[in-house]
Formats: structure tokens, sequence, C-alpha cells
């Protein structure tokens, strides 16, 4: 570590910046937005600015890395996804009647042939825990 780095003052800069894993948008820009800040400063960077930067930096890539990962993969279809939640909790169809209204319903809603309202994508994501935002297909 070089000679010149004061641990403290660096202590006080993540206070400022506040430094987190980036999983949402909110905290991307304004991680970005720091980094951005000490990139401006060039070459009048002390130790303690250096080593934040280099921590923004690698926080930010790692977020728009995955970002970019996640836009490369094509999104499960409704119905996929229904299927999947289902098998992994060793439920059949019949749990879902309910939700459809009737067999035939639920039995339409799982072959894909039958899109998912709105209230029934806020009943699916209550049942399985997960956003519904998981049931509308795009």
């Amino acid at each position: 570590m070089d000679p010149e780095f004061n641990v403290q003052k660096y202590g006080e800069l993540l206070a400022q910046a506040l430094p987190v894993v980036i999983d949402n948008l909110e905290d991307h820009e304004r991680l970005l937005t720091a980094a951005e800040a000490l990139m401006d400063k060039g070459e009048d960077l002390s130790s303690e600015e250096r080593k934040l930067l280099e921590l923004l930096v690698v926080l930010v890539e790692i977020f728009e890395h995955e970002e970019e990962e996640a836009d490369d993969q094509p999104q499960p279809l409704p119905h996929e996804t229904i299927k999947r939640l289902m098998d992994g909790r060793g439920w059949g169809p019949d749990t879902l009647n309910d939700i459809f209204g009737n067999p035939k319903l639920t039995a339409d809603a799982l072959s894909g042939t039958k899109a998912i309202s709105k209230g029934q994508a806020k009943a699916l994501g209550k049942l399985f825990q997960v956003p519904p935002k998981l049931f509308f297909s795009e």
C-alpha cells in the first residue's frame, strides 16, 4: 500500500460515497456520478481518492456487465415460468384453479394459449412469492 495512504481519510471518503454492491439503477447512477467526479480531478487525486475510484469502477463495471448478460438472455414466457415454479414445488395444475377460475382456463394458461391478466399475475406473484411481472409477456 502507498506509504502516503491515510486510512482515516479513506474511511471518510467511503462514508461520503457509501459504495454498495449495485442492484438498482439509483445506486448505479449515484456511484457512477461519484466516480466521474473523481475522474474529473485527473492527476490531482490523492491516494485515498484513487483507491475509492478503483472500488467505484469495479462496482459499476460488475453491475453493467450483469445487466448486459441479463439483456442477452431471452426471458422465459409466462407459462414456462409458472410451470417451473410449480415443478419446483411439486404442485399440479389444480393448485391454480382458484386463480384462473376452472381447470380449462388453467390448462389454457399453462399451455400459453391464454394470456394472463394483471389480476391473475398479482395472484400468481402472491402464491409463488415472486414479482408479478414474471407473468407478463413483453
